[in-house]
Order: structure tokens, then C-alpha cells, then sequence
């Protein structure tokens, strides 16, 4: 008999197998399996969620940042920039400026990043938003300035801002977009 000739009268069983005992426990074991996969699954979920905050949380507070201004967001200078590279007035060693825009108690760090690698040079400025780096190589740096919550040590914000040439003798104003 092939298959075009069966029907479904001929398919119906006229004594179907009931379950017993033994396979209602194992239907419910299954359950149960399947239950402790998912909240095994959900815990494993919560877990990484957490770590992933964790670690951004790390890489905001040790001077990694995501970009949250735009690439517009101010450095000003009262005079020009010197091309890429080269050095500015003879004897300036260092960088200056200030800082604007940051609310009341929060601690201001700026990290400067060679563009030519190496390591970053990280500066805390004072209550009134004024810092000032000493020694710093000549060279361009891609500046990075955070708000530090106080009373936690946690960054609450950072931004970037264009890159600046140093040193420089003209004095840098970072000022956070509102």
C-alpha cells in the first residue's frame, strides 16, 4: 500500500496507548530540567550584564571614555596653531589652560594621548578649573577631559575634544558642552 492510498480513518488508532506513572514523571522531570536551564541561562545573562558595566565603569575611571560631546565641543586658543610635529616658542615645556562647564563637586581630569603612542599624561585640575602640565613632549595629543564624582571616585562623564599640539604657550579653555 503506497502512500497516496491511505486515509486518515485507517491511520486512527482504536486503542491509543494511555500514559501512566512513569511517563507523567518523566514528562515532569523534563519540566523541571528545562525550568533550572532557564534560570541557569537568565543568572549567566544577569551575570554578563553586570560585568559589562563593571568593566566600562573600569575603562571610564581609568581615562578610557565614549565619545558623549560632539567632535566640536571647544578647545579654544587665543592665537593659531603650529602645524602638527613642530615646536612652539622657544622654552615653552608644557601645557596650560582651564577648564569650564563642570558642576560643583566634581573632581576635573584631563588625559592627554600621544597620537604617536606611548603613555597617557593624566592631569587633575584645581577647584577653579585651572591646570597646567610641566615637561610634556612635544608632539599632538588627542585630549580626553572626565567629571569625577567626588565622594565616589567614579567617572560621570568624559569628552573628547580636537587634538592639540604641544607645548604650546598659548593657554587651552576645555569647556563641556551643556
Amino acid at each position: 500500500m503506497t502512500t497516496d492510498e491511505l486515509h486518515a480513518s485507517e491511520l486512527r488508532d482504536p486503542s491509543p496507548p494511555m500514559p501512566g506513572a512513569r511517563e507523567r514523571a518523566l514528562v515532569a522531570s523534563r519540566a523541571q530540567q528545562l525550568g533550572r536551564r532557564r534560570r541557569l541561562v537568565q543568572g549567566g545573562s544577569a551575570l554578563a550584564v553586570v560585568a559589562a558595566l563593571a568593566v566600562g565603569v573600569a575603562a571610564l575611571t581609568a581615562g578610557g571614555g565614549s565619545d558623549t560631546g560632539s567632535d566640536n565641543a571647544g578647545v579654544e586658543a587665543a592665537g593659531g596653531n603650529a602645524a602638527p610635529g613642530t615646536d612652539r616658542a622657544a622654552g615653552a615645556d608644557g601645557l596650560e589652560g582651564t577648564v569650564t562647564g563642570a558642576p560643583a563637586g566634581v573632581i576635573v581630569r584631563i588625559t592627554l594621548r600621544p597620537a604617536a603612542g606611548g603613555p597617557d599624561v593624566v592631569v587633575r585640575a584645581d577647584r577653579s578649573g585651572a591646570f597646567h602640565v610641566e615637561d610634556l613632549a612635544a608632539g599632538t595629543y588627542d585630549p580626553v577631559v572626565e567629571w569625577v564624582d567626588e565622594a565616589t571616585g567614579t567617572a560621570v562623564r568624559a569628552q573628547h575634544f580636537p587634538v592639540i599640539v604641544a607645548p604650546s604657550d598659548t593657554p587651552l579653555q576645555f569647556r563641556f558642552d551643556p
